[in-house]
């Protein structure tokens, strides 16, 4: 069972517009509790990108993915009909960051 902060490789096609494609590495921030219920599991990409955007969280080095996680393209992943590969597990500092960039994001507006 995945947790939150595992990194995984998936093949994300088809997509459409500014999506990203092909077989990528995703971050899972869906956490545990929601794993065990779930079909489903929720992620961000890991781009290469050297872009400073504001919503992205690099990855520290050491790590063997490299690049920056993309909060704001957030993602339901069905990882039984897609299949995936275990990479590695990210840091708690860089998942908490993730995640707070994401709050950021979808935090309710009154």
């Amino acid at each position: 069972m995945l947790k939150q902060g595992d990194i995984i490789v998936v093949n994300v096609n088809p997509t459409k517009g500014h999506e990203q494609a092909g077989h990528r590495p995703f971050i899972i921030l869906s956490n545990k509790h929601y794993n065990e219920v779930s079909t489903l599991a929720i992620g961000c990409s890991i781009s290469k990108t050297s872009s400073d955007w504001v919503f992205n969280v690099g990855l520290p080095g050491g790590m063997q993915t490299t690049g920056k996680i993309k909060t704001d393209q957030l993602r339901s992943l069905d990882l039984k009909a897609r299949g995936y590969r275990f990479v590695e597990s990210a840091p708690k500092e860089v998942v908490s960051e993730a995640l707070e960039k994401l709050g950021a994001i979808v935090d309710y507006e009154d």
